[in-house]
């Protein structure tokens, strides 16, 4: 950084480098600029001012001022002035004449050679760095770029829908079997051979056909089958209910063997191996075995 005018820098005389009062430290060098030049008459001296400066103090060599930044250099001078030459001696007395005139003045002494000159003084500190500039703003940001067209891509084709399989033929409608006689009516009942089946829960014995009348049923119920002897059955003939009618295991293995749903009818055949049943087997109305 270029330092101000040097008319701009001069500053002073102060009597003496140190102290108060008319001093070099008593000057505020906050209202000083970096760089100024300050004479003192008491030690005949120069002085830089380094307003950045923090060196230590040393005598009057480096002076920190008493208020403000920075350090006083003082500056190299010139050599000691050489002592003054011896005076010449005086010259005699003229002889005294008859009233003669005055004798002529001695000569004047010759002056002592010029002392030497001094050394150079050292010289004076380098000035403190400047401070570094204030770093430039940041440039603003871009602006942003635009967005790209979005990509068309097509739907694939809908796959064609299969077509609904034909209905298989409705099967042959069963002869209608005869009538048993009506056995008696209850809930775990046990039924006798050839009794009709009636709106109830009913348990029934093997080696028996059973006949459920069409429309008998006003609710479900259950037949809950007991095997016989080994090779033993049952002929069971449900008509046509409005409720379903479901047809239990009263064997070993329990469980339901069959439900005959409503608005259904079949003849089915139950097999008996003297301690369970096995699954039935349906068939047209007018097919069933003989007992």
């Amino acid at each position: 950084m270029p330092l101000p005018p040097v008319a701009q820098r001069i500053t002073g005389p102060f009597a003496t480098p140190l102290g108060g009062g008319n001093s070099l430290q008593a000057q505020n060098t906050g209202l000083l600029v970096d760089g100024s030049i300050a004479q003192v008459n008491s030690n005949g001296r120069q002085y830089y001012l380094d307003l950045e400066s923090t060196a230590t103090p040393s005598g009057d060599d480096i002076i920190e001022p008493a208020a403000g930044p920075g350090r006083w250099f003082k500056q190299a001078g010139g050599g000691a002035s050489g002592g003054t030459g011896a005076t010449g001696g005086t010259g005699n007395t003229g002889s005294t004449g008859a009233t003669g005139g005055t004798g002529a003045t001695g000569a004047p002494g010759t002056a002592s050679n010029t002392g030497a000159t001094g050394s150079t003084g050292s010289t004076g500190a380098t000035g403190g760095t400047g401070a570094t500039g204030r770093t430039g703003s940041t440039g603003g940001t871009g602006a942003t770029g635009s967005t790209g067209a979005t990509g068309a891509g097509t739907t694939g084709a809908t796959g064609a829908t299969a077509g609904t399989g034909a209905t298989g033929g409705t099967g042959s409608t069963g002869a209608t079997g005869a009538t048993g006689a009506t056995g008696a009516t209850g809930a775990g009942t046990v039924l006798t051979t050839g009794a009709a089946l009636t709106d109830a829960d009913v348990t029934l014995a093997s080696s028996v056909r059973y006949v459920l009348p069409a429309g008998t049923l006003t609710a479900p119920h259950t037949a809950t089958l007991t095997p016989g002897a080994a090779g033993a059955g049952f002929v069971l003939e449900i008509g046509t209910q409005g409720f379903n009618y479901t047809i239990n295991n009263g064997g070993a293995a329990l469980g339901t063997l069959y439900t005959v749903i409503a608005g259904t009818r079949f003849v089915m055949w139950v097999s008996s191996d003297g301690t369970d049943l096995a699954s039935p087997t349906t068939m047209p109305l007018g097919a069933e075995p003989v007992l």
